[in-house]
């Protein structure tokens, strides 16, 4: 009996272990653009299959190897000056995305821009992945400082939206507390913000993403109270919704049928070697 209780114990501990690491929660509903009802999936979690699923057709930017680009090793998170040769230019594009600060033209992103930083923050355990990550400057600052509290913006030209975006947020920061701007020109050439009613939260080291049953999306800015950063940029424009419906529960709520499904085992257990004493007696 000792030992079968031990093993239990033993399950348990590894249940609740790996399963109170992966959280997720997701939002669905629809939006209308150009007269066409669209479907909407909006995700944050720390679930690593979510997110491999997120990324089966999907382009992926880690981040750790952009050409011509040194990384700018910090060790805070502080407005520190950059060099020219950490900045990563807003007119050209990496994996076909567009990368900056803000100010570029929706569905023009050869226009303009406020360069992003490429930041080593290995020193700070700041990545999701590798080393590497893109943080936002201060815009309108000639000498280009890193600015924590600042947004990132990706483009794509306006023949080619869409459809699907996720990205990592800093596992240092605060809460994503509300959607992200995500802009669509209309068949007019008015700029839409789809995330208009889209309402969330996501806390610090989550990765967060948005999917539309249509390609769109021209622009999308992503923000997350300080420090700001984006690691393993992911998007596609395969029209596909990848998370289901299916949502993994709270770290709670696993431990909670974790314990119910031991006590179970345990009482039955118990019952069936009382059952033998009676029937050794």
């Amino acid at each position: 009996m000792t030992k079968l209780l031990l093993q239990i114990s033993r399950i348990l501990f590894l249940f609740v272990a790996v399963l109170s690491c992966a959280t997720a929660a997701l939002i669905t509903g629809t939006v209308t653009f150009n007269g066409n009802v669209i479907q909407y999936q909006a995700f944050n979690g720390t679930d690593p299959v979510a997110f491999n699923a997120f990324l089966a057709g999907a382009q992926l930017t880690d981040f750790e190897n952009v050409a011509g680009v040194t990384p700018l090793a910090v060790t805070a998170y502080t407005g520190t000056p950059t060099a020219a040769a950490n900045l990563i230019d807003a007119t050209v594009a990496i994996n076909g995305a567009f990368f900056s600060a803000g100010g570029q033209t929706p569905g023009n992103p050869a226009n303009g821009g406020a360069p992003g930083v490429l930041v080593d923050v290995s020193a700070l355990n700041g990545a999701h992945s590798g080393n590497n990550v893109l943080g936002p400057t201060a815009q309108g600052d000639p000498t280009t400082p890193l600015d924590f509290n600042g947004f990132i913006s990706i483009n794509f030209p306006l023949a080619q939206p869409i459809s699907r975006f996720g990205w990592w947020t800093n596992p240092q920061g605060g809460n994503v507390n509300f959607a992200p701007h995500l802009n669509a020109l209309d068949s007019g050439g008015n700029l839409v913000d789809l995330s208009n009613g889209i309402t969330f939260t996501a806390s610090p080291g989550e990765f967060v993403a948005f999917a539309f049953s249509q390609s769109v999306l021209n622009e999308v800015e992503l923000f997350q109270t300080g420090p700001m950063t984006v690691d393993d940029f992911a998007y596609a424009r395969d029209n596909k919704l990848p998370f289901g419906t299916t949502v993994v529960p709270e770290p709670g709520s696993w431990i909670l049928l974790a314990l119910g499904t031991s006590f179970l085992a345990i009482a039955k257990a118990r019952r069936g070697a009382s059952r033998k004493r009676r029937m050794l007696s």
